[in-house]
């Protein structure tokens, strides 16, 4: 859900609101990637019980996701505060 979220907030921001960018927050895709690539690689190389519970993808995993809806907040302040400021608030 958060993954989808902040590029759904990025999106609506953009074509209903008219916004020219709202590439905001702390998680782009980009970084999504790489977060979810390291866990993985290290899931893979690391020794079984090194994390407990769930294992190191998981953990990227929830990051992804928590830092994900902090990104679709983040997106609707600014888009919020964007709006506002067009209309002469």
């Amino acid at each position: 859900f958060g993954m989808l979220i902040a590029s759904y907030v990025r999106a609506a921001a953009e074509s209903i609101g008219k916004l020219e960018n709202c590439a905001v927050g702390i998680m782009g895709r980009t970084e999504k990637v790489i977060v979810i690539i390291i866990g993985a690689i290290i899931e893979h190389f690391a020794p079984v019980g090194t994390f407990p519970k769930g294992g190191w993808l998981e953990l990227a995993l929830i990051i992804v996701g928590t830092t994900s809806i902090i990104t679709a907040i983040q997106r609707l302040v600014f888009a919020k505060k964007a709006l506002a400021q067009r209309e002469g608030r």
